[in-house]
């Protein structure tokens, strides 16, 4: 009769180890991200002014942001999560925002820097 003693002992165990939900990978803490900054951009006309874009982490391959602007820009210092940008001879008074875009596998994202643009003269 011992057989039926050891089975009441293991029972509670086991029934909680197959009530427990089952548990995959974790999840993502935060969905993919990209940032800009400043998020308003104040530069003299045919003046030039830094911006910066990151993204957030990616678990592929580590591509770092790109800048899309219709006037002129520079790639500046960067790691694999960031880089500045420099708009360079920013000649038009209301120029369209700067877009930072990004990619990680199936995912994309973007932020825009808005430029103004104003006269050094009175």
């Amino acid at each position: 009769m011992a057989a039926p003693q050891a089975a009441t002992k293991l029972l509670p165990p086991l029934l909680l180890a197959l009530a427990a939900p089952v548990r995959g990978p974790p999840a993502p803490s935060a969905a993919f991200w990209v940032r800009s900054w400043p998020r308003v951009a104040v530069v003299p006309f045919g003046g030039s002014v830094p911006i910066n874009c990151s993204r957030g982490f990616c678990p592929g391959l580590a591509v770092p942001p790109e800048l899309s602007w219709a006037l002129g820009s520079a790639a500046g210092p960067g790691g694999r999560r960031w880089r500045t940008f420099v708009l360079t001879n920013v000649t038009q008074w209301e120029p369209e925002p700067a877009l930072c875009r990004a990619r990680c596998g199936d995912s994309s994202a973007n932020s825009s820097t808005a430029v103004i643009v104003y006269s050094e003269w009175g």
